[in-house]
């Protein structure tokens, strides 16, 4: 499988592990999720 340039950095958030199942809570899991990632890049 040949992968493009750049797409090796793509990241698909499933979200955190909070526990919760209602979309609501999945929705704050994935936007966690994201600036897990985000806070994580910034301080390195």
């Amino acid at each position: 499988m040949d992968i493009p340039e750049g797409m090796t950095n793509v990241v698909c958030p499933i979200g955190l592990d909070i526990g919760g199942n209602t979309p609501k809570e999945i929705a704050i899991s994935v936007v966690a999720q994201l600036l897990q990632v985000h806070y994580q890049s910034v301080t390195k």
